[in-house]
Formats: structure tokens, sequence, C-alpha cells
């Protein structure tokens, strides 16, 4: 019975034992294109991943690195294919969705940009700067409701960041002044109150709140 298994073994490493050469040799290329990348050398980069993709169509770095190169090339159709076709063998691959994400913002599907970022959250459900991002898209997309909701919940989050207090200020500045419009003032009088809560030694938005409660 131990001989039948080790006879298995046996013949499973060799069958694997050719393809170890491919891999360093694989491996060994992925590094010389980064390279050629980092040094801003996107044609010498283009001949090595011209060979390799009809080699290896589903090795996902190989993908990625030639959307890579089209998104250098501002050809998004093409860096979207293969970027794509990067995320059908590495699903989890970051640099991927985060050039999606910019390429679907360039070509204003917002909607899209957004589930890219929101699949970079659950990564980095931290980092400040993606927040930012999924907020700004909701601007871009019309939807200021749900920008500021949203602009709301991550200041409580992070509560030393002075560009998302600035942000909420100013938010809370624009949604006033359309409360007023449409003569929702005491709505008006909570932005405003809420300002002050917040910065309290802004002698201008002291002024306005008492203007608003003349109103």
């Amino acid at each position: 019975m131990q001989k039948m298994k080790m006879t298995k073994i046996y013949s499973v490493l060799l069958l694997l034992l050719p393809c170890i050469p491919v891999i360093a040799q694989d491996k060994k290329e992925l590094k010389l294109i980064d390279s050629y990348f980092k040094e801003g050398q996107y044609e010498e980069a283009k001949k090595l991943l011209d060979k390799n993709i009809t080699q290896y169509p589903k090795n996902g770095e190989i993908q990625f690195y030639m959307g890579k190169y089209y998104y250098q090339k501002q050809d998004n159709d093409k860096a979207r294919y293969h970027l794509l076709r990067a995320l059908d063998e590495l699903p989890k691959h970051v640099a991927a969705k985060e050039i999606l994400a910019n390429i679907e913002t360039t070509q204003r599907h917002y909607s899209s940009a957004i589930c890219y970022v929101n699949e970079l959250l659950e990564t980095r459900p931290y980092d400040a700067e993606l927040w930012r991002k999924k907020i700004a898209l909701y601007r871009l997309q019309g939807n200021d409701i749900e920008a500021n909701r949203l602009l709301k919940r991550i200041r409580v989050i992070y509560p030393q960041d002075e560009q998302f207090k600035k942000d909420y200020l100013y938010s809370l500045q624009v949604q006033s002044s359309q409360e007023k419009k449409k003569g929702n003032i005491e709505e008006a009088i909570k932005m405003e109150q809420e300002t002050l809560r917040l910065n309290p030694k802004d002698e201008e938005a002291y002024l306005t709140l008492t203007n608003t409660y003349l109103l």
C-alpha cells in the first residue's frame, strides 16, 4: 500500500518537473516587465507582453500589465478588456480594480466606478482616500443626497481628518442655502447649528444663523 502511494507521488512529481523552468522563466519575465513600467519604458514592456500573452493567455499578471500598457496609452477599451481578463484569473487583483475604477470614471460610467471602489473598500475599509473617491463619484453622478450622507458618516470615523471636516462644513453650507430657497427654514437652522457645533469660533457662521432665525 505504501509502495503504491510513493509511486503515485513520484508520478505527479515527474509531471510537474517540466513546468518548474517555465514558472521560473515566467516570473523572471514579469519582473522585467514590471521594471520597464517603473522606468517608463512602455514599448520595451510591450514587446515582452506580446510574446508572453500568446503563450500564457490565462496568466492574470500578463493580462494586467497589458491592460496597464493600454491605460498608459489612453486606449481605455483595450485596457478594460485586458484588465477584466486579469480579474477572471485573479479576482482579488487590487491594482487592476484601481485602474478599472479610473477608466470608468473617465468614461463617466460612475455606477461601475463605484462598484470597483466598493470592492477595494472590502480589502481596505480604512482607506480614507477610497472613501473620498466614493463621495466624489456620487457627486459626479449627481447623487448629492448619498454623497452628503456618506460624508457625514465618514467624518465621524475620521474626526482628525481636516479635509473631511472642511468638505462636510461646505456641504452643510450648500444644503442650508438649498433648504432656505425651498422655504425649509427649520432644516436650514439645524444645518447651521451643526456648522457652529463643529466650528464654534466661526463668527460668520454665527451671523448666518442669526439672519436665518429672522427669516
